[in-house]
């Protein structure tokens, strides 16, 4: 009679006659040391951790059909063996446990030793077993290759009794072994994604920000950090809105899916009254079903441009103003000139007591007041070259506190002046420099007409620059006065030029320093001197 069993069956069963196998002994696997296993399991974790996520599903809708899974490598070594403890029982009995191989010399007639031998899927049913401990069993194995992903190769077997022995098992084995794969490439995919994210993240100089669709943060970069002051650990999980002004756009891109670019914001850092100047791009994020998923946020730092375009705009009008002024001072000071003789030849024709005296006189300071105000709307434009010498800027500061205390005090105002230096000695005019000081502190008191502090302090700015600060407790300034305070004429007094601020920020520049102003309403104002040491 001639054997149903497929020929490679026979073959197989005649290969373990020809080793001298018995078929009614129980089967002696060799079983690979712990360390052994230990690493092929690190080998093929991640296929492990996906066979047994998507083979549990299988198992939990199968539980009326009693079977085991279980994964082998490509050397037939067992690595993982789960599902119904009843069979896991009987298959330990004869030696069937994690570790063994399934070779032929020890196990007999395998659907995995076929299937691995064969690279196709295989099924053994009873008798089909060589070992007759075998013959309620039904078996059914199909390898598996992952060429993307390190090659690596083995087996997917379900072990149940002969009576539940079905072929859609070959099935379900198939789609789980063509569901890991895609779940692998799929995980190779984000990680390739991932890392590019990381490097994007990392390499980049602009601020990144991540949301979900409801503006809760899920990733800043370490430029944010550096930029916003911010720390990434405090900033994941908070809701984007609470760091301004940028979770007011991003919170615009989520509700109306909306892309703004080229957003200007100013971001207030750490740093007391220093702001940050930046361009924010925000934009939508979808999935693969193309539903809002989240939101992206970009910010790029243009502070270092946004101050050179200032001094650009600022010195374009000292230009224009110096060229006016040039025409201006010559047209108006001739005629002053003669104007402000002839009324000296009347003067002196009147008698002293005549009335007349006292309209000429007026008329004489008035004129003078003209020829002062071309004279500082001059050093406005192009003020007078510094005539350096060696200074003590300590001393310098001192006596100008002491030069404005008995002005200050009869404004109910009291001076506190503090440096870390004992002596420090800078090349500049001390004139003009003095004339700066003052002018400042003339500022502090006059906005303070109830009383208050000036608080004036000297220290080093870094190794190149020394710093001066003028800070007042005074009603501080708005936003659109802080934007013109240096421009020639602009003034919050109701009797000044607004020509003082500009004259001395020409002085300071001539200095090859630097003159800042920070301001709060309601708080106060700060002038920050920067001169150079050298």
């Amino acid at each position: 009679m001639i054997s149903e069993q497929p020929l490679f069956i026979q073959i197989s069963n005649q290969k373990c006659h020809n080793l001298g196998l018995n078929p009614q002994e129980m089967p002696r696997p060799h079983q690979v040391s712990k360390e052994e296993i230990k690493e092929k399991q690190a080998r093929y974790k991640e296929i492990l951790d996906k066979i047994n996520f998507v083979a549990n599903k299988m198992l939990f809708f199968s539980n009326s059909n009693p079977m085991v899974l279980l994964v082998t490598d490509d050397e037939l070594t067992v690595l993982d063996l789960y599902g119904d403890e009843s069979i896991i029982n009987s298959v330990n009995k004869i030696g069937i446990n994690i570790g063994i191989r399934f070779n032929r010399e020890q196990m007999g007639t395998s659907s995995v030793c076929l299937a691995m031998e064969h690279m196709l899927p295989v099924k053994l049913i009873g008798s089909d077993h060589f070992h007759d401990h075998l013959s309620n069993a039904a078996c059914y194995t199909v390898p598996f290759t992952y060429r993307n992903f390190d090659n690596l190769s083995g087996t997917l077997t379900i072990f149940t009794n002969i009576n539940n022995a079905n072929n859609i098992y070959l099935g379900m084995l198939s789609v789980i072994v063509d569901s890991v794969e895609r779940e692998l490439l799929l995980h190779k995919q984000n990680q390739k994604l991932f890392l590019l994210n990381q490097i994007m993240m990392r390499s980049t100089k602009n601020g990144i920000i991540l949301t979900d669709n409801e503006g809760t943060i899920l990733d800043i970069n370490d430029s944010t950090e550096k930029i916003a002051g911010l720390e990434r650990k405090r900033m994941i999980g908070r809701s984007i809105v609470d760091f301004k002004p940028v979770g007011l756009y991003m919170m615009d891109t989520l509700e109306h899916q909306k892309i703004n670019e080229d957003i200007f914001i100013e971001l207030q850092t750490a740093e007391e009254g220093v702001a940050t100047v930046c361009l924010l791009d925000t934009i939508p994020i979808y999935d693969e079903k193309n539903k809002l998923s989240g939101a992206y946020g970009q910010f790029r730092d243009i502070t270092d441009r946004h101050n050179l375009e200032k001094q650009i705009i600022t010195a374009e009008k000292f230009s224009a103003i110096g060229k006016l002024s040039a025409g201006f001072a010559h047209e108006i000071r001739n005629p002053l000139t003669s104007i402000s003789g002839f009324i000296h030849l009347f003067k002196e024709e009147l008698p002293p007591d005549d009335s007349k005296q006292h309209y000429l006189g007026i008329i004489q300071s008035e004129l003078e007041r003209v020829k002062k105000l071309v004279t500082d709307f001059i050093v406005v434009a192009k003020p007078d070259t510094p005539v350096r010498t060696s200074q003590d800027i300590s001393q310098l500061l001192l006596e100008t506190v002491h030069f404005m205390y008995s002005q200050a005090v009869l404004r109910n105002v009291e001076i506190h002046f503090t440096t870390s230096y004992g002596s420090i000695m800078l090349s500049l005019d001390a004139m003009q420099i003095k004339q700066v000081l003052i002018n400042l502190m003339q500022n502090a008191i006059d906005a303070m007409p109830t009383g208050g502090h000036i608080y004036v302090s000297l220290r080093e700015f870094d190794e190149h620059n020394i710093q001066i600060d003028i800070k007042d407790t005074g009603f501080g300034m708005e936003r659109h006065e802080l934007q013109q305070i240096m421009n020639p004429f602009f003034t919050t007094k109701e009797d000044g030029l607004g020509l003082g601020l500009s004259i001395s920020y020409r002085i300071i520049e001539s200095h090859n320093g630097k003159m800042m102003v920070f301001s709060e309403k309601g708080v106060g104002t700060t002038f920050t001197i920067l001169l150079p040491k050298k």
